[in-house]
């Protein structure tokens, strides 16, 4: 999965299997936003991030449970190299 930030900088995603965000396209110096995660089906899907997106403690893994909500808060610090700070919050249900 490429998220292209030129396009917008907030996005929402149902995970029906587990899958990789790749560095996105249209990156600029400063730019910040949000990812709304929810867990679709039986639950139990990850993502794997490539070495862009930089995680206090390392990747974050999602909470598990089916209809789980999750979000990835980010913001781009370098473009060249590009690196991307972000945080995550955790199930949004309870």
């Amino acid at each position: 999965m490429t998220l292209d930030l030129s396009s917008g900088l907030n996005f929402a995603l149902t995970l029906t299997g587990s899958r990789a965000v790749m560095d996105p396209t249209g990156a600029a110096l400063g730019q910040s936003g949000l990812l709304i995660l929810t867990q679709g089906g039986a639950g139990g899907h990850q993502l794997s991030w490539s070495g862009a997106w930089r995680f206090a403690g390392g990747a974050p893994i999602l909470s598990p449970a089916a209809g789980a909500i999750d979000t990835v808060s980010f913001f781009v610090v370098s473009t060249a190299p590009l690196v991307i700070l972000a945080a995550t919050t955790f199930d949004f249900r309870t």
